[in-house]
């Protein structure tokens, strides 16, 4: 399944896992590179109040936080509904990547 990064696919999930940060559901484990690269994620709503990741600087890297936006996408559309903790999906099941 092929995931666009467009604002209709990453909006929801960027909220979906802020839901996550906030009540506890989500944990990166304070990781470094990943902090610096969500550090340097800006969001502007639109008319609509979709959101969608854009860099502060044009030599921001966001690479991490949009794989990561764009996999819970996936896992959305997929699964139908939010799970109860995408760090366990993460731990049990494990990242793949090619």
């Amino acid at each position: 399944m092929e995931v666009a990064q467009t604002v209709r696919n990453l909006s929801e999930a960027m909220k979906s896992l802020e839901a996550m940060v906030y009540s506890g559901k989500f944990h990166h484990n304070a990781h470094p590179v990943m902090n610096w690269m969500m550090s340097n994620v800006t969001v502007k709503p639109d008319k609509n109040d979709n959101i969608f990741p854009n860099k502060s600087t044009p030599e921001a890297k966001i690479d991490g936080p949009v794989a990561l936006f764009t996999a819970l996408s996936r896992l959305l559309v997929n699964g139908g509904e939010q799970p109860e903790s995408l760090s366990d999906i993460l731990i049990n099941r494990g990242l793949r990547s090619l």
